[in-house]
């Protein structure tokens, strides 16, 4: 291996070893990340965040489309969201506005935090984008 690949081969490990130092340990929850709903942020990767999470712990049926835009229907599911938490087992309790601020989305992330079945990506990336 000449010195200029050997340099390229140093250059990417580096650039892996600092993503893996830097996307390693406890994750941190965003306190800057921009509420979800009507008057906030209405469409984007947070949306899509909200819906999931929706989808998989609100108990609302049928499941709304996960397209990172927020509309009626997600509003609903979010309520949803909000009014099936404070009962058991969760017991969060939820102001029931369809809004996902910090309360809603503390308790989004505390539930997936849980859940074993979720792909890890889902929670290392929503992490950050939901507001808690």
């Amino acid at each position: 291996m000449n010195f200029r690949n050997t340099r390229r081969a140093l250059a990417g490990f580096g650039a892996a070893a600092t993503l893996l130092v830097t996307f390693s340990g406890a994750a941190q929850a965003s306190s800057t990340a921009p509420y979800i709903g009507y008057g906030y942020s209405t469409s984007g990767p947070g949306v899509k965040c909200a819906q999931i999470f929706a989808n998989r712990y609100g108990g609302y049926s049928p499941a709304i489309r996960e397209d990172g835009r927020y509309g009626q229907e997600t509003q609903a599911a979010i309520r949803r969201f909000q009014s099936h938490v404070h009962q058991d087992p969760y017991n969060y309790p939820l102001t029931v506005d369809g809004i996902v601020g910090k309360s809603t989305g503390a308790a989004m992330l505390k539930i997936a935090q849980r859940d074993h079945d979720l792909e890890p990506y889902i929670y290392d990336t929503c992490i950050h984008l939901l507001p808690s």
